[in-house]
């Protein structure tokens, strides 16, 4: 249709459109005459339609081409973010194809290396082991799996080692659609264990197109050791580690050493052996922190690019030498080499709720650990901790609750999930938690239920409690402190006193643990002068 518009002399040709199922809206000017072109008509009246064409023609142009802009911007945007997720990998634990079950730690040890060589590469994710190895032996689908752990790509294989020979087959599987993106078979002789282990790093790296730095080649190439009987003792040390049969993962480290005084990752598996020792009662803090500063300076020594020596010394500086400028110095070391390692993310994350008292960045460093190991009860229960202490208890309760489900026989756990339980008011809960706690050995649980005994007027069960525990510490090492609590819930201040001396002397561990984990200590321990004093002397944050 035709209409005559203001200021244009020439009729203007107008157009409606109409789509199905849609009704038009009523124009509001007055429609003339139809409009019939004539050749008789001069062109130049033509010119008011030819731009007015123009125009409608350069503002469709314009939506499409930015439509396609736009498209074309976000396919760039997605394609980067699929790149990021896709540069993420689990390892499982490889199987055993021996005839001979005794052969399991050789399959573990191979697939936790590769795990530690991939793990050197920064723009790689890699889930640490307590998560991937917490699927060995269970078929389930590499789908699931990839959910839980967070990954676009797991890499799974099988061992089989005979004399002097092994055979390894290894395949690297996208999650996603379960495609085999690369595998490989490889049948060498033991001694060249190593450059296999290089062989599979680097072919995953050009699959998930990394470009590897001059120096992190160099780094996944270099070998933990010329001798093949000392990387197998150094195994079987790995092996125990992760077992927590801590005496056993000492002898097979020592032995690695002895077979070649070089072997750097042995004398950190040494170290990480020497600081859990305490915690484990096999060895007072001064039998065992001192071996533990000398096994990682020999291993940082021998590669100083190793991350856990420097974060075993980070923890021994916390929690015994009580020296927090050195103990920071060294976690921030061994993130900058290695900030895949997960443990360190969770131990600095303490460190800062104890002596930074900064609980959100401790928080953000405990949620590093988890992404890193989603799995690990170690990383769920720290976090717990924290939660613990801003006073977040239903949150912490679940924190624990997970902690435990990883791990049924995690003490620690139903301990602090027994406080937790006491602050909102579940006295029957707390009592449970802390007594399933006490049945797993934990000696802190007994003081605790030695508590609820005095307060039910029970003396004659609280003293029978505390006289085994002291019968206990005669046989094992039972830090002094967990004695001195105990001691003043029964009213016996001086002893509480003279035992809480000791474990200041001793540098006991749990000295820090206490306040870190908030406990409910006895008012006359606190309000001592004496007490107070030994916190002044030295220099530790008392517990109130």
């Amino acid at each position: 249709k035709t209409e005559h518009l203001k200021n244009v002399k020439e009729p203007v040709r107008i157009y409606q459109v109409k789509a199905q199922g849609v009704e038009a809206p009523q124009l509001v000017i007055s429609i003339a005459e139809k409009f019939v072109p004539t050749e008789s008509k001069p062109l130049k009246y033509k010119k008011p339609v030819f731009l007015f064409a123009i125009a409608i023609l350069m503002l469709v142009s314009g939506y499409f081409i930015y439509n396609s802009f736009q498209k074309k911007s976000k396919e760039r945007t997605t394609s980067k973010a699929e790149e990021v997720i896709d540069k993420s990998i689990a390892v499982l634990p490889f199987v055993n194809m021996s005839n001979d079950p005794d052969q399991e730690y050789f399959s573990d040890g191979l697939s936790e290396e590769l795990l530690n060589l991939l793990s050197k590469i920064p723009e790689l994710k890699v889930i640490g082991r307590t998560s991937s190895f917490s699927f060995k032996g269970k078929n389930e689908d590499l789908r699931i799996i990839g959910e839980k752990l967070g990954v676009a790509h797991i890499l799974e294989g099988s061992v089989r080692k005979q004399g002097n020979k092994v055979k390894i087959n290894a395949q690297l599987i996208s999650v996603e659609n379960g495609y085999q993106l690369w595998s490989q078979q490889f049948d060498r002789s033991l001694d060249d264990v190593f450059v296999i282990q290089e062989e599979i790093a680097l072919a995953i790296t050009q699959k998930l197109k990394i470009t590897l730095l001059q120096n992190e080649k160099l780094e996944i190439g270099k070998g933990l050791t010329n001798s093949k009987e000392a990387y197998d003792a150094y195994l079987k040390g790995r092996h125990f580690w992760y077992l927590r049969k801590l005496k056993e993962s000492e002898q097979f480290f020592k032995q690695a050493i002895d077979l070649d005084p070089f072997f750097a990752s042995a004398y950190a598996g040494l170290a990480v052996t020497y600081v859990l020792f305490p915690f484990y009662r096999f060895g007072t803090p001064h039998e065992s922190m001192p071996k533990a500063q000398e096994a990682a300076e020999k291993a940082i020594q021998a590669n100083s690019a190793l991350a856990e020596p420097y974060a075993s010394l980070a923890w021994k500086n916390f929690i015994y030498d009580w020296q927090p400028d050195a103990a920071k110095k060294y976690f921030e070391k061994a993130m900058r080499i290695n900030p895949h390692y997960s443990p360190v993310h969770y131990w600095y994350g303490q460190y800062l709720a104890y002596y930074a008292s900064d609980s959100t960045m401790a928080i953000a460093e405990m949620r590093k650990g988890l992404e890193l190991d989603p799995l690990d009860p170690v990383a769920h229960f720290s976090l717990g901790v924290t939660l613990k202490q801003l006073n977040k208890l239903n949150e912490a309760i679940q924190a624990f609750k997970t902690a435990i489900e990883f791990n049924v026989e995690y003490s620690n756990a139903y301990l602090n999930m027994g406080y937790c339980y006491l602050g909102i008011g579940k006295v029957d809960d707390a009592l449970k938690a802390f007594n399933k706690s006490a049945q797993l050995s934990n000696d802190w649980a007994q003081a605790v239920l030695i508590y609820f005994y005095e307060n039910n007027r029970q003396h004659g069960q609280a003293k029978a409690a505390f006289d085994e525990l002291l019968k206990r510490s005669q046989i094992e090492y039972i830090p002094k402190s967990s004695l001195a609590i105990a001691a003043s819930f029964l009213g016996q201040k001086d002893l509480a006193h003279e035992l809480l001396k000791k474990a200041f002397e001793e540098r006991d561990t749990r000295l820090v643990h206490y306040k870190l984990f908030t406990v409910p200590l006895p008012k006359d321990l606190l309000k001592d002068p004496r007490n107070m004093k030994l916190f002044e002397q030295f220099k530790l944050p008392d517990w109130r």
